[in-house]
């Protein structure tokens, strides 16, 4: 029987999950609550967690489900721009 044990600091999770980082612009408590609630309703997304003084929202998601490109694309639609937002992206506030 083989086991896979993941050593400290791998961020590859067992099977299809990915955790990944992404830089947000600015954001309050109202906006850390609406990334955090947009996010934690997509399919394949596993955790969300976004950080206030650092302005960075960490997820954790399956990548048979959904992707980097989406992720920022909800991010972008909840009316946020990301280190991953294209400069001719026009960010709407809801």
């Amino acid at each position: 029987m083989l086991a896979v044990v993941p050593f400290a600091g791998c961020k590859q999770h067992i099977n299809t999950g990915k955790e990944i980082s992404i830089r947000v612009d600015s954001f309050g408590e109202a906006g850390k609550q609406a990334i955090e609630k947009d996010l934690s309703g997509q399919d394949g997304v596993m955790a969300v967690k976004a950080h206030l003084r650092k302005k960075i929202v960490t997820i954790t998601y399956d990548t048979t489900k959904i992707n980097k490109d989406k992720l920022v694309a909800e991010i972008e639609k909840v009316g946020f721009r990301t280190e991953f937002t294209k400069a001719e992206t026009v960010i709407k506030k809801p």
